[in-house]
């Protein structure tokens, strides 16, 4: 990869990165409006604990399906990359599942024991599918990345808030 692209493919994430998070910002002061202030306190209740299971579930997985595919393609060997990205994404179509479903039925639970707010219990479950689609989205961009093609990445962060927004 040349320094030309690796630059190129830098900018390109940086401005897809900072469109969906000025996405992100203008999404938020409609549903702050939409919502009044107990809506907006049962979100951000939903939201902090989302954000621990999000986390858990995603953190890295881009990366290491990044470095393992670029690996394999440098060697010559797309077979073997593909092969890794298919076990990859069973594996974390299983665990997003999990996350997803363990967010949603824990709802009550995790509100009224963590956050001490039962009522923010419905906010958690909508967040809930967020967890299998962020898994599927990492090792999609994972993908993408370690065949150097940043583009994906950047036009599924642009994606992203607009459906965030949406």
């Amino acid at each position: 990869m040349s320094k030309q692209s690796v630059i190129r493919g830098s900018v390109l994430l940086m401005l897809s990165a900072v469109i969906a998070k000025g996405l992100g910002a203008l999404f938020r002061i409609p549903l702050t409006a939409m919502l009044g202030g107990s809506g907006m306190g049962y979100f951000s209740c939903a939201y902090g604990l989302f954000l621990p299971v999000f986390a858990l579930s995603v953190t890295g997985m881009n990366t290491a399906v990044s470095a393992v595919s670029a690996g394999y393609h440098g060697k010559g060997q797309p077979e073997n990359a593909a092969a890794a990205v298919r076990t990859a994404a069973k594996w974390f179509t299983i665990w997003g599942i999990a996350g997803s479903l363990l967010l949603y039925h824990c709802a009550d639970i995790l509100c009224t024991c963590f956050l001490k707010n039962p009522l923010a219990a419905p906010a958690v479950r909508a967040f809930s599918p967020a967890v299998f689609f962020c898994c599927i989205n990492a090792v999609l961009r994972g993908e993408a990345e370690g065949r150097c093609a940043m583009e994906p990445t950047a036009v599924s962060q642009v994606i992203e808030g607009i459906c965030r927004m949406a």
